[in-house]
């Protein structure tokens, strides 16, 4: 399955929560249990990370059951973007496979 592409915006020096939710092929949630979650910015598609949220550094809250999973960026991380386009990559990984879900850009604009 090809990755969705989502594009949105991050207002620098604010808190930032955006939650997705995983689902299968007929639209039933995927409970999240077991996998690992990670979102990679990067300055250029391909590019080198220059940021990384997981499920254990607390950019990512999972919800496992449900399927859902809430990026997180605090005040502190969004104040030292820069305004321009940045790209991502949303990853899951089993500790096998890795499955991308989700890239597009995040544009970070000041308020």
């Amino acid at each position: 399955m090809a990755a969705a592409a989502y594009n949105f915006s991050v207002e620098k020096g604010t808190t930032f929560q955006k939650q997705i939710t995983w689902k299968d092929t007929v639209g039933n949630p995927v409970n999240l249990a077991g996998y690992t979650v990670t979102v990679s910015l990067r300055a250029h598609a391909g590019g080198d990370v220059l940021l990384s949220l997981t499920d254990t550094n607390g950019g990512i809250i999972k919800n496992n059951p449900q399927g859902q999973m809430t990026l997180y960026m605090t005040p502190t991380v969004t104040a030292a973007f820069t305004e321009r386009k940045y790209y991502y990559t949303l990853d899951i990984s089993n500790g096998t496979d890795i499955t991308r879900i989700m890239k597009g850009k995040i544009a970070v604009v000041i308020g």
